[in-house]
């Protein structure tokens, strides 16, 4: 059977139809046709076994890493940076599409394809830090993944000489200090001249350039609206407060993670309050307080419940950040639908190489 493939999903598989089914391929680029015998059931889906490339995309290139389709760390190696930036866009517009919404501009920033990565989460194996290799439980170890930061390879290879097989270890990276986690229980990394120090078990964005890009998006924003107060929601260890503590505005946060809140008051001291508690039981009440808040959720999303909140409040503009694009889209469906208008719409690419991005918008009414 022979089958072309029309484009590339969110999950970073490529898609195709043949024969009145639906075909998932990894390490497939769209217009590339794959010829195979046999197939296999997978969900609603179907996956061939072993598959040959008749015919090749100009948007692929040979994979910068060794290791690039047995390990499961990322699936995007295999085509050139601007094609994966076009992908992405193209990922999200479906995603908008889908809850009936359209978007006309989308932007694309990045900071680089390789070597930003200063947070990363592995396996020891046999003494060395090791991925998950694609689709299966079983592990593959690497030295120098060319997505992470130089040092925080280093550092990690020679860490796990020292740790027990099987292990999950999540490791931190100061490029400022070069402190590490978890050789330290706090660290402090640096974004836009800021200090920012967090714990073992707090959360980071996935590299201090990712957190710097969104913060500079975030700043232009802020000047443009000048508003009297900011609401920084699901603030964690207190990024975006910190950002501003220099600016005359009155910050308030809210957090629910026990060493997320304790980081924030560390970070801002009398600067910033901070509320801890469960964000999604929050209600209008609260929010009539601020007219500015900006929003930064876990990958679930902040739901139909607490968007109906937000909206019923005296609320009139946010910064809505996301880690998930599919949870975003359907966020963004309760605001528009209720009067809002959505812009500065801009992919961050904080995941070179994978299906993965940050989503920057705002929203206003």
């Amino acid at each position: 059977m022979q089958l072309e493939l029309a484009k590339i999903i969110s999950s970073g598989d490529a898609i195709g139809w043949a024969e009145n089914k639906t075909f998932f391929i990894s390490g497939v680029l769209p217009g590339e046709t794959i010829e195979f015998k046999d197939f296999y059931k997978e969900k609603s889906y179907y996956r061939p076994h072993n598959f040959r490339i008749i015919r090749q995309s100009p948007q692929r290139r040979k994979p910068i890493c060794p290791l690039f389709g047995v390990c499961g760390g990322c699936s995007f190696l295999n085509m050139n940076y601007q094609f994966q930036a076009e992908t992405k866009i193209s990922i999200f517009k479906e995603l908008i599409l889908q809850q009936k919404l359209d978007i006309k501009e989308v932007l694309f920033r990045s900071e680089g394809e390789f070597n930003q990565r200063t947070r990363a989460k592995i396996i020891v194996t046999n003494r060395q830090p090791s991925f998950r290799k694609k689709m299966s439980h079983e592990t593959i170890t690497f030295e120098n993944c060319p997505l992470i930061h130089p040092e925080l390879n280093k550092i990690m290879t020679s860490a796990c000489k020292n740790m027990k097989n099987g292990l999950n270890i999540q490791f931190e990276f100061s490029k400022n200090t070069g402190e590490w986690i978890p050789d330290r229980n706090f660290i402090e990394k640096e974004v836009l001249g800021k200090r920012i120090g967090l714990s073992k078990n707090s959360f980071f964005q996935a590299s201090e350039n990712g957190a710097a890009l969104l913060s500079k998006l975030m700043l232009k924003k802020l000047d443009e609206i000048s508003p009297a107060k900011f609401l920084d929601f699901f603030s964690g260890v207190g990024l975006f407060s910190k950002i501003i503590e220099d600016r005359n505005i009155e910050i308030m946060a809210v957090e629910s993670a026990a060493s997320s809140v304790s980081d924030y008051k560390k970070n801002l001291g009398k600067r910033g309050n901070i509320l801890s508690s469960d964000g999604y039981k929050i209600t209008a009440d609260f929010f009539n307080k601020f007219k500015f808040m900006l929003i930064d959720p876990p990958r679930a999303g902040i739901g139909e419940k607490l968007s109906s909140e937000i909206i019923s409040s005296s609320i009139e503009n946010i910064v809505y950040i996301s880690c998930n694009p599919s949870t975003f889209a359907r966020d963004i469906s309760y605001f528009i639908n209720s009067g809002f208008k959505l812009s500065d719409v801009t992919i961050c690419d904080l995941f070179p190489a994978t299906p993965h991005f940050e989503v920057f918008s705002f929203l206003s009414r």
